[in-house]
């Protein structure tokens, strides 16, 4: 190759010129002038839509009611909320009640229970069904 056309392939790989600042200057002013006319119609939507909004009613005043959130509760003091628990199952556990008053159940204290399944015994439940599996 001659030395003429390695120059000319050589000064063919980069631009002759610089950009032309006018379209970059014009390109900005256009996008500037786009984003101004959105902002306006966006705007005027809104103004238009808040206006076609009826007002809320008042709601009624809530101060003489205590506020009640819903379940589940935040346990405030997990010590005394266990305490109480444990109060009521012992309850449940010591004392007579009854269970269903018209088929005549009823509830004996733990401790009663136990002296009498050791005098009498657990009673006899049967042989269990063959296959020995349960649903």
């Amino acid at each position: 190759m001659t030395e003429e056309a390695e120059r000319g392939s050589i000064e063919g790989q980069h631009e002759r010129t610089d950009i032309h600042v006018k379209y970059v200057a014009a390109f900005a002013a256009i996008l500037v002038c786009v984003t101004v006319v959105l902002y306006v119609l966006v705007w005027g939507v809104f103004d238009h839509f808040a206006a076609r909004v009826s007002p809320a009613p008042a709601r009624p005043s809530l101060e003489g009611e205590p506020q009640v959130f819903p379940s589940p509760r935040l346990q405030v003091d997990p010590q005394q909320d266990l305490e109480q628990l444990r109060r009521r199952e012992r309850e449940l556990l010591d004392r007579y009640g009854w269970v269903d008053r018209d088929a005549g159940i009823v509830r004996i204290p733990i401790e009663r229970a136990i002296d009498i399944v050791s005098e009498k015994g657990l009673p006899d439940f049967g042989k269990p069904k063959e296959g020995g599996g349960t649903k």
